[in-house]
């Protein structure tokens, strides 16, 4: 669970932003959880001896992430 304080730090009244690494986190959690899946949805098919090669989400992650928060109307 995320505290009240920590979401104080990530948002001011505009904008709530996501650090980078922590973006990378969530990312490498759901690629690897992907290629799991895939690998087990597969087995017994000719497409389970297919290499699924990892990804380096450091290169694809290099800001933070931010998302404009709106009021609710």
């Amino acid at each position: 669970m995320v505290s009240d304080e920590t979401w104080l730090l990530l948002t001011d009244e505009q904008e709530l932003v996501f650090p980078k690494g922590f973006i990378r986190h969530l990312s490498v959690i759901c690629v690897g959880t992907a290629r799991g899946i895939l690998h087990a949805k597969t087995e017994g098919t000719k497409f389970n001896e297919f290499i699924l090669p990892t990804i380096n989400v450091e290169d694809l992650i290099q800001e933070d992430a931010s998302f404009e928060l709106k009021e609710e109307e």
